[in-house]
């Protein structure tokens, strides 16, 4: 029921299928980095505490299609995506797509010059601001790209590296202009509306 290009799939076994035919390596290149770092306890889950964490319980970042959001379900501790006036389903287990990390990623974004379909240019080289959710808090980040080929290190403002959580992770790029303007709108859970600190919103980069 999808037209193409959003029509393709593959699976693990077929992908691997592909590279055995192709005769790739599944070696990693002398100085390859990881792209993200992860908690390696897999007892204990970082739990976001200290100056400048609040509560999370629905995040809005603001997109100008789709009314993309996640609410968090403080009983499986995952953050369940919303887009379109439903939720967002998993295609192949039916299953509303929930994730255990979301960061919101602030990044300059313009119209391709001249390009008649609206295509955006991305610049996510570079240095810019965020934020990094988990666990139902929130907290300010930011974030360093080296060049094309580096990953993307994320950074709490006292300059330690952020570990996210064990699971699915979810990234939103949010143009600079439009976090500026408020569009980013984070809120805590309603029987904690009382407490200014933990429900407290955001609306504009750090």
């Amino acid at each position: 029921s999808r037209k193409a290009p959003q029509n393709a799939y593959a699976t693990g076994e077929s992908v691997m299928a592909g590279v055995n035919l192709k005769g790739y390596s599944i070696e990693h290149k002398e100085g390859f980095e990881s792209g993200f770092k992860f908690n390696q306890d897999d007892e204990n889950e970082i739990e976001l505490s200290g100056e400048g964490v609040i509560n999370a319980a629905s995040v809005i970042p603001g997109y100008h299609v789709g009314n993309t959001h996640f609410e968090y379900d403080p009983d499986t501790k995952l953050y369940k995506r919303f887009q379109f006036g439903g939720e967002t389903m998993d295609g192949t287990t039916e299953e509303q797509v929930a994730v255990k990390n979301i960061i919101l990623q602030i990044c300059d974004c313009h119209v391709i010059d001249g390009d008649e379909k609206g295509r955006l240019e991305l610049t996510n080289i570079g240095s810019g601001s965020g934020y990094y959710i988990t666990n139902g808090m929130y907290v300010p980040i930011t974030w360093e790209k080296e060049d094309s080929y580096a990953p993307v290190h994320y950074y709490y403002e006292d300059g330690t590296e952020v570990a996210l959580n064990q699971g699915q992770s979810w990234i939103c790029t949010i143009e600079a202009g439009d976090a500026e303007a408020g569009v980013i709108d984070i809120t805590g859970a309603e029987e904690e509306s009382d407490d200014s600190d933990s429900s407290e919103s955001t609306d504009s980069e750090e």
